[in-house]
């Protein structure tokens, strides 16, 4: 017959061995928690150079296109500002017409150098302007594959 002493002493003698069990298996987690931690750090390393060369990507398609002569289309809403609104919907409304920086200035109550102010703010925010010189005029336009997409999708949001 067993003793409660004895009882106690093998209880305690499987409880330690429980107890190594668990700090082995505590030791092991810790040790994969380890490597995770690492796996997920390279990870954002390289989803962070994975971004970085798909926009290099992207800027050498775009440069590739425009060397064949392709625009890219814009891809989100172009924001203008109350005066560039104004010269865009001008040149959207004259149907391809070539106007003379002159003409715009006039009918739009601007100076010829406000006039190349707001071409120049609507080029960089990626309204595609063709421009050319008529009797030694810069003349522009809206390009005929820029006023398309407009007319389908009105990224402009006139």
């Amino acid at each position: 017959m067993v003793g409660p002493v004895q009882k106690e002493l093998r209880l305690r003698d499987a409880f330690s061995k429980i107890k190594a069990e668990l700090n082995d298996h505590l030791e092991a987690i810790n040790e994969n928690t380890d490597e995770i931690n690492a796996s997920s750090h390279d990870l954002a390393d390289l989803n962070e150079k994975v971004e970085k060369l798909s926009e290099r990507i992207d800027r050498i398609e775009m440069a590739i296109e425009c060397l064949q002569g392709r625009v890219p289309q814009p891809e989100g809403p172009i924001i203008l500002t109350g005066r560039e609104m104004e010269v865009f919907q001008m040149l959207y409304s004259r149907s391809g017409d070539i106007m003379s920086y002159k003409e715009i200035s006039r009918n739009l109550g601007l100076s010829e150098e406000g006039t190349r102010t707001m071409i120049n703010g609507l080029a960089s925010k990626g309204v595609r302007i063709s421009s050319v010189i008529l009797e030694g005029m810069p003349c522009v336009s809206l390009d005929p594959a820029f006023r398309e997409i407009q007319a389908k999708k009105n990224i402009v949001h006139l």
